[in-house]
């Protein structure tokens, strides 16, 4: 179906999907964005660890190739590493966690000892579970991420209108902005994150979409942190932290359904991160939260990404669903989803388990 591509969300996804469809060879298309800047929520506000590994094997496979795309980038997207493999320190019992015992298999990854764990994180406490070292992982350079795709974005062509926020979508034709305005447009994308079922619901898709929160915490420990060390990453009472630029970030791996309008930070879970911190951190480390945050995630109805076309609305396509894996994994996607657009299917042998029109056969 040739013509314009209207896209909405310029977040990691719609950057990703616009770079992805020009690369494939489509000239007209327009990203509209509905705060004034780019990726200023969820994409900004996410933790960027490149950490594969995880529980649905189905994701962890995709997620591997995002990391491989990452660490050796398309000639035109960036000309060096878009992630750094300063490590990911894994705490837990792989005879107990299936996608552990995955991780400690993986060639790139070996067990530590307790005093090379110590050496290795100077920051940990004695840790009482195996730990495993995933050396080829660590952290994505999401700054230099967005600015490698809003400047392949310029060199392609792609329209970008910011301060744009889509309130209908009319397939097929086009879609009407929050101020009355008619946005012509033969294809419609939804990269919209938190925002897409309602968005999608306004063409008549059924499909269902679930905004969840995580919080994140950024805290001085009143000691000098070293980017090079690895990231730590706990199994049970799930806890991870990284250095950053700012401070040493935290979180407490949980998850809760929320309303993105209304999805402030809950002291109580900031305070559990606050807790599982003092239990993983040295003792001696004074622990002074300065930010905490929470963070979007939205996941399709089956937990896993929903990418391509509709299911019953002829001309509309999405890239959503990516739930909190966006910064892995959204370039794969983006290819994906760009390959089922300009040859009406992909090959992908993954392509089905995210295939939108997975959701049909179970409606009545």
């Amino acid at each position: 179906m040739p013509g314009r591509i209207l896209v909405v969300g310029g977040g990691i996804a719609g950057l990703a999907a616009c770079w992805a469809l020009a690369r494939a060879g489509e000239r007209d298309i327009v990203l509209h964005e509905q705060d004034e800047g780019l990726a200023l929520r969820a994409t900004r506000s996410n933790a960027a660890i490149l950490r594969t590994p995880m529980p649905d094997e189905v994701l962890e496979r995709f997620a591997r190739e995002g990391a491989a795309l990452l660490l050796a980038p398309p000639a035109d997207l960036a000309t060096a590493p878009l992630a750094r493999t300063n490590g990911v320190v894994l705490l837990g019992d792989a005879a107990r966690s299936t996608w552990l015992a995955r991780a400690a298999a993986r060639p790139s990854t070996r067990p530590l000892a307790p005093n090379e764990l110590a050496l290795l994180h100077p920051l940990l406490a004695a840790q009482h579970e195996p730990a495993w070292l995933l050396g080829d992982e660590g952290v994505i350079k999401l700054g230099a991420l967005l600015d490698a795709l809003q400047a392949a974005l310029r060199r392609q062509g792609v329209r970008v209108l910011a301060g744009s926020r889509i309130a209908r979508l009319e397939p097929g034709r086009g879609a009407h902005d929050a101020q009355g305005r008619f946005h012509h447009a033969e294809r419609l994308v939804v990269a919209s994150g938190a925002w897409a079922a309602p968005l999608a619901a306004t063409a008549g898709s059924r499909l269902g979409f679930q905004p969840t929160r995580r919080h994140l915490a950024l805290v001085d420990i009143g000691a000098r942190l070293d980017p090079r060390w690895p990231v730590a990453w706990a199994e049970e009472e799930p806890f991870y932290a990284r250095v950053s630029s700012r401070g040493l970030l935290l979180s407490s791996c949980d998850e809760q359904a929320v309303d993105p309008e209304r999805a402030p930070a809950d002291a109580r879970v900031v305070a559990t991160i606050l807790e599982r911190a003092r239990a993983r951190l040295l003792p001696q480390r004074q622990i002074v939260l300065t930010h905490a945050w929470s963070c979007l995630r939205t996941h399709g109805a089956d937990e896993r990404f929903v990418v391509g076309p509709d299911p019953a609305v002829e001309g509309l396509w999405f890239l959503a669903g990516l739930g909190g894996h966006g910064i892995t994994c959204g370039l794969p996607a983006a290819l994906l989803l760009a390959e089922h657009m300009t040859q009406g299917r992909s090959s992908h042998p993954l392509a089905a388990a995210f295939d939108p029109r997975r959701f049909a056969a179970g409606r009545g």
